[in-house]
């Protein structure tokens, strides 16, 4: 998604696309996160944060003055309540409360941190702290059961492995072991990882983030980066292990920190390009490295933003990472890095200013920004994926979750929208994927195609999308699920097209 991906007025930055309403001009996704960088006040007490108490944020409970708490943080969100996507009424809900309950049963997946990040008022008062260390009972037990009462200091107890953590309100644990060479931490979340950011300062200051909890950890002795991540995100299973400098057996694994401030966790950070590829004429894969020991996990279909100064001017686009949809075709794989194709329009600012960087440049990405879930594809039987140009790039992470990892055993009919032959992004991988994978379907439609192409020609259009997807009434137990991703004037067609055959805003989403 880069610089021809204009956020249309339709946009949900929520990834609920049954809540969808109709966004003015200037109040897209891209829109909300500049406002946010201009220096504006958006907190409305001047950055300073206080500890509110319920009493208090109830007063605030008005359209020109809303105030909602999730998780423990009180947010402002008067200035965000036209940026919304569901709309001012659906905020509204939320205004004046502790509207945790009705986040997490609408949004739970959407990284609301970097949303509001401008807009903290402080810490609420008698606030259920979700994500928090909970101290174990004293005794040498392998399985601990949750602290009752007030949230008391947290210390490492030296009696058990064991950290008991508390994540969306269902509890969870985590484990240890160590071998003289490293050290495994494990990690059982009763959740759904849509969040894991961990970095490493000082070779031993270990900074992980798991969904909404944050945990800083001592760690016993020093640890070499990178370190390996095993992740099973359906389940919440996350294993991190670690190379001791020293061998050794530790006595412990560290000393767990206490009030860790969630500014100790960036929303950007720097990025070195390693490789820059050439893949079409005027497309490149660009591959960059984290300048210092972080990881940050892309959930499907997620994006970060990319920021550069350019003429004097600060430029914010969004990108989504590629991962690789067959073996014979990989990409850099390493936890370290992230890949990114890239397309240089002709009035592109920013894509064309990244085609041109050169191998050790530096540029400046934002957190994983997550506003779409597969678990809307749940009791589906086939995905069809439209796509044109490069609104194919959120559908290859989408393509390899449901083709190699989804246990649901999707179908997956793509249908992609190009000018010519040479404007096909990875046209070989998508074709070998679908010779290797019975599941698998790719057809090309160019609208420009030379005289020697056989495929179909045209543009969108009800026909053509008829032939992956039949309408609504005859879709049987396919009961399928549409992706949409291209141009502001290709969505638009996309979903009128949908609509007339009959299908809901639950049974599609669009990626802008």
């Amino acid at each position: 998604m880069g610089d021809s991906l204009k956020p249309s007025s339709s946009g949900s930055a929520t990834g609920n696309p049954r809540n969808k309403a109709a966004l003015k001009p200037g109040c897209s996704l891209m829109d909300w996160i500049r406002l946010g960088n201009s220096g504006v006040d958006l907190t409305g007490v001047n950055g300073v944060r206080r500890t509110v108490s319920k009493k208090e944020l109830a007063r605030h409970n008005k359209r020109n003055d809303a105030w909602l708490a999730i998780r423990g943080k009180v947010y402002n969100v008067t200035r965000y309540m036209e940026f919304h996507p569901g709309g001012e009424e659906e905020l509204m809900r939320g205004v004046g409360i502790d509207a945790t309950k009705l986040f997490n049963d609408v949004h739970a997946w959407v990284n609301y941190e970097s949303l509001l990040q401008k807009c903290i008022v402080g810490s609420l008062g008698e606030a259920d702290t979700e994500g928090a260390f909970i101290v174990p009972r004293t005794k040498s037990s392998s399985k601990l059961s949750a602290a009752s009462g007030q949230n008391p200091a947290k210390k490492l107890i030296e009696q058990t492995r064991n950290i008991s953590i508390a994540t969306n309100a269902v509890w969870s644990s985590s484990d240890w072991f160590q071998q003289l060479t490293f050290i495994c931490l494990i990690f059982y979340l009763k959740a759904t990882v849509m969040q894991l950011h961990i970095s490493l300062t000082e070779d031993s200051n270990l900074i992980l983030k798991l969904n909404q909890a944050l945990h800083n950890v001592k760690l016993e002795s020093t640890v070499r980066w990178p370190c390996k991540v095993k992740l099973n995100p359906t389940v919440g299973k996350v294993e991190l292990e670690f190379r001791k400098v020293e061998s050794a057996l530790w006595r412990t694994f560290g000393v767990l920190m206490k009030n860790v401030p969630s500014e100790i966790v960036s929303s950007s950070w720097k990025m070195t390009v390693i490789k820059s590829d050439s893949i079409t004429h005027d497309t490149k894969i660009l591959v960059l490295k984290y300048v210092d020991c972080v990881y940050n996990y892309v959930p499907v279909g997620c994006h970060v933003m990319f920021e550069a100064v350019i003429d004097g001017k600060v430029v914010e686009r969004p990108y989504t990472p590629v991962v690789s949809v067959h073996p014979e075709y990989p990409v850099e794989s390493s936890i370290e890095c992230l890949n990114f194709m890239i397309k240089s329009y002709d009035n592109g600012l920013l894509s064309k200013w990244l085609c041109s960087l050169p191998t050790g440049a530096v540029v400046s990405v934002s957190a994983p920004l997550c506003v779409f879930n597969p678990s809307l594809l749940n009791g589906r039987k086939k995905l069809v994926i439209l796509a044109a140009g490069t609104g194919i790039t959120p559908m290859f992470s989408v393509i390899n979750w449901a083709v190699h990892t989804s246990s649901q055993r999707l179908s997956v009919s793509v249908i992609f929208f190009n000018k010519s032959e040479c404007d096909i992004l990875w046209g070989e991988q998508l074709n070998k994927l679908m010779i290797d994978n019975e599941r698998f379907k790719v057809e090309n439609v160019l609208s420009n195609g030379s005289s020697s192409w056989t495929g179909k020609r045209g543009r969108i259009s009800v026909e053509i999308v008829q032939s992956e997807l039949p309408d609504r009434q005859n879709s049987g137990e396919d009961n399928p699920f549409t992706l949409i991703c291209g141009p502001v004037n290709f969505n638009q067609t996309a979903e009128s097209i949908l609509q007339k055959l009959g299908y809901q805003h639950e049974d599609y989403y669009c990626f802008h």
